[in-house]
This record gives structure tokens, sequence and C-alpha cells, in this order.
């Protein structure tokens, strides 16, 4: 699955999110969720889980980022 990379001919392939779930939160400045992807060209899905905590000054950091 191409995850908004350009091709050769400069267009960006972008998948579409298709669901986010198993969203819980795992401290009180962090969650975690599962995201499902599918390509427009080759119908192909992927799934992705992500950790976000948040950070002192305010803004959210991606901790963990794991492809199934």
């Amino acid at each position: 699955m191409n995850f908004g990379i350009t091709t050769a001919n400069a267009t960006a392939i972008t998948p579409k999110i298709t669901r986010i779930t198993k969203y819980q939160y795992i401290a009180k400045n962090a969650f975690s969720f599962e995201t499902t992807f599918e390509s427009p060209q080759s119908g192909e899905v992927s799934r992705m889980n992500f950790e976000i905590q948040k950070q002192p000054e305010g803004d959210w950091l991606f901790s963990k980022i794991r492809r199934e």
C-alpha cells in the first residue's frame, strides 16, 4: 500500500481511512486506536495501531505506530 508517496508521474496516491476502532485511554495523557486503510487503486486493506501522548507543552506525539 502506498501511503501518500508521489509516483513517477507526480500524482499522489492517498489511502482512504475506512475505520477507526479499538480506541482506549492508556493513561491520563495518552490513548491508542487502530486505523484501517484501503488503497483506492488496488483495494488492499492495511491496519495500523497508534499510541499518542500529550506532551507537557500541549503538543500530541505519536509514540508508537505498528502495522498489522
